[in-house]
């Protein structure tokens, strides 16, 4: 399936649950990460700063309006 294809084999639990959230959605932002895997806020954004490093995911927007999209596949 093609939601298979866009999340890496390296990718912790937690990282495809939010890729997952993501496909499903369009977007995730870090308090649904919180609530998603019942994580404290620091652990949501190192998930996601993890993620966006990686290139697969895109921060958007700023302070209270950041959320975060799929990135580009590197196919």
């Amino acid at each position: 399936p093609p939601v298979n294809r866009r999340i890496p084999p390296d990718t912790t639990e937690q990282e495809q649950k939010i890729l997952e959230y993501i496909v499903e959605n369009t977007m995730i932002t870090s308090k649904i990460v919180e609530s998603l895997l019942e994580v404290k806020d620091s652990r949501a954004k190192e998930l996601l700063r993890n993620l966006s490093n990686r290139n697969l995911i895109v921060k958007q927007g700023q302070a209270r309006s950041t959320h975060y999209t799929l990135g580009e596949a590197d196919d």
